[in-house]
């Protein structure tokens, strides 16, 4: 029960509580808490995708592979080094390999602002 409490706080008004969120469902488990943490790190707040991503670390699957990837462009610099440090971390010579040898382009994304 819990856990379905704090997955619900994903979506709160205030980015602290969706840091606190991504904090505590980091040593939780779950299908439900990864996708948590797959929204998270779509987060208008960079805090919050770094905690996301930090989290990911420890997750396996391929859309959380995906997620981390996206990460690596990220405009702030602290969240695409907490990416770099989750999939250095998955020791996965294949995405690894990709990352030296410059195959994933890591110049971030700009993301659009609205109104």
């Amino acid at each position: 029960m819990l856990t379905g409490a704090l997955i619900g706080l994903i979506s709160a008004a205030h980015a602290d509580v969706r840091w606190i969120a991504a904090q505590v469902l980091a040593g939780r488990t779950g299908a439900d808490v990864t996708r948590a943490l797959i929204v998270l790190a779509d987060d208008d707040d960079a805090d919050v995708r770094r905690a996301a991503a930090d989290a990911l670390a420890r997750r396996d699957g391929t859309e959380v592979t995906s997620t981390l990837l996206t990460l690596l462009r990220d405009q702030r610099s602290y969240v695409r080094s907490a990416a770099m440090q989750a999939l250095a971390s998955r020791n996965d010579p294949a995405i690894l390999e990709r990352i030296c040898t410059r195959r994933i382009h890591l110049s971030p994304i700009r993301k659009k602002r609205t109104p």
